[in-house]
Formats: C-alpha cells, sequence, structure tokens
C-alpha cells in the first residue's frame, strides 16, 4: 500500500519539475515569486474547489445529477494536489506538516470541548480562575534564559523595563513568535497545589492574557506546555479585557481567582469577586488561605 510519504514525494517532484518548466527551479525562487505563486495556487483550489462543489445536488432551485464517487474523489484529489503543491512551493516538509497538523488539532480540539461538550460538565461555582505566567509558569526565569540564549551579549540589566521598555518588548515579541513559551519552568509547589483545587473538587480554568491575537502559535504553545507539565488543559480563555470583566460576563459565581498582578486582583475584589494575589511566585500559600477559608 502507498505511504502518505510517498505521495507527498511524489506531488513534491512533480511540483519541482512544473516549476522549472514554467518558472525556475524551486531552489531559484525568491520570496516575491513564492507570494506570487501562492495568489496563482489559491485562485487555482478556488476553481477545484468549485469543481468539487459541482459533483453534488446542491441547487435547492434545480435538480442535478450527482456525479459518482469516483468523480468526487477524483476532484478532492485535485484539491488535495494544488494544496500539498502550494505547501511545497514553500518548502514544507512532510515531518513539518505532520507536526503543524498535530499542534493544531490540539488547540481546536481543546476549543471545541471548551466551548460545547465541557461546559455541560462544570458548575460555575466549582470554578476557579488561575493565571499562568508568574502564577503557574516562571516566566521571568524563562525569558532571562530565553535572552541569554539567543543574545548571549545581552546583560538582564539591558532591558530592565525602566532602562530600554522598547528593547524589552521587542525581546518579548520574539520569545513569543519563536515557541520559547514552550520552554518554561513551573514554579515550586504549582503543581502540587493545582491538585489540591482538583482533589477538592474545582475545575481549573486558565485566564491569561498571553496575546494569542497577535502570536495565534501561543495557543498551541499553551497547551502543550501544561500537558507536558501534567496540567489540567481543558479550560484555557484568552482575554484582552481586565480579568474581572470577563469573569462578571462568563464565570459571575467562579469560587476565586488566582493572579500574581495586584491590580488585577484589586479590581476583582472591588467588583465583589473572591481573587487571591500570589506574592513571588507561591500559589500553594495562596490556595492553601482560599481552602481553608472554603470549609
Amino acid at each position: 500500500m502507498t505511504t502518505l510519504e510517498e505521495l507527498f514525494r511524489r506531488q513534491a517532484a512533480f511540483t519541482a519539475l512544473t516549476l522549472s518548466t514554467f518558472e525556475k527551479p524551486m531552489e531559484q525562487l525568491t520570496e516575491d515569486d513564492r507570494n506570487r505563486l501562492t495568489r496563482d495556487y489559491i485562485e487555482a483550489l478556488h476553481s477545484e474547489l468549485v469543481e468539487v462543489l459541482n459533483t453534488r445536488s446542491w441547487k435547492k432551485h434545480r435538480w442535478t445529477p450527482a456525479a459518482g464517487r469516483e468523480t468526487l474523489l477524483e476532484e478532492l484529489i485535485d484539491v488535495q494536489k494544488y494544496l500539498w503543491g502550494l505547501m511545497q512551493v514553500w518548502s514544507v516538509t512532510l515531518p513539518e506538516l505532520a507536526q503543524a497538523f498535530n499542534a493544531k488539532s490540539d488547540v481546536v480540539e481543546q476549543r471545541f470541548k471548551q466551548e460545547h461538550v465541557l461546559p455541560k460538565q462544570i458548575a460555575n461555582d466549582r470554578a476557579v480562575m488561575v493565571d499562568i505566567d508568574s502564577t503557574v509558569a516562571d516566566w521571568k526565569l524563562g525569558f532571562r534564559c530565553w535572552v541569554e540564549q539567543a543574545y548571549p551579549d545581552l546583560n538582564p540589566s539591558d532591558y530592565f523595563p525602566h532602562v530600554d521598555p522598547a528593547l524589552r518588548q521587542r525581546l518579548k515579541d520574539e520569545m513569543h513568535a519563536s515557541g520559547g513559551m514552550r520552554e518554561l519552568t513551573i514554579l515550586p509547589n504549582a503543581r502540587a497545589a493545582i491538585e489540591d483545587l482538583v482533589r477538592a473538587g474545582y475545575v481549573i480554568v486558565w485566564l491569561t492574557a498571553r496575546p494569542i491575537q497577535k502570536f495565534p502559535r501561543l495557543a498551541s504553545d499553551t497547551v502543550v506546555w501544561l500537558r507536558r507539565q501534567n496540567l489540567p488543559s481543558d479550560y484555557i480563555y484568552w482575554t484582552d479585557l481586565n480579568k474581572h470583566v470577563f469573569m462578571l460576563e462568563r464565570f459571575p459565581t467562579a469560587a476565586a481567582l488566582f493572579d500574581d498582578k495586584v491590580e488585577t486582583v484589586a479590581h476583582a475584589l472591588e467588583f465583589g469577586l473572591k481573587a487571591y494575589l500570589v506574592k513571588d511566585g507561591n500559589l500553594a500559600a495562596s490556595v492553601e488561605r482560599f481552602l481553608a477559608e472554603a470549609e
């Protein structure tokens, strides 16, 4: 039986042949060439997708016989060949495709369960909202280690917030864009604190301000990190709003919020929400206090 790898390689050979015949050899393509070819391939894909649709009897106002399964399959293969060809224009390898497919699937499956399956299984007052960075993940250490590896000539004092905020933001952006968030370590006792909450019957709802709109890969990076740390990953919410606003709209009777930012906790308390400040990365102390008060 022909494997997926053999099919992908066969298409790669044909893509290379067509490019060398009508354009130029693959290795000579410029960025502008690839951008133009992307437009051409997408136009071709659009045409092929319409042909797939036209194999079906989809018009309500006019009956047309549907084509047979073989015709449908042939048109679907045309779509697949153009899609793979476009990937190969951008030098996407099969291992890269598999890795990206699995990463995207992690996000899509988690989001689907969060939006359509899990809400039926959770009582609002059993949800605890937990921040990630500097509450569970050691962001400060991870950021410093990432900068040391990426820019060994930089000293931490060079990118202190009050020294060069623009440089600091650029470094943070690069870390977000490069997958550096997957490499964060977990804060001491944070996993045990989360396990204590779960044993007490609470559901962990991660509430993070990570800039997912600017860096979409943070969605899969976050899921991967949580699973690597053996932490719950069913509920992850991303918010640009103040967290107390999000809670009032989505989880107004949540049991508690745990966050490392003073202003976030202060706002939550001001609006009547139960919130606990995580000082110096010590989530365990805040959770212990919450569980004692909940008894």
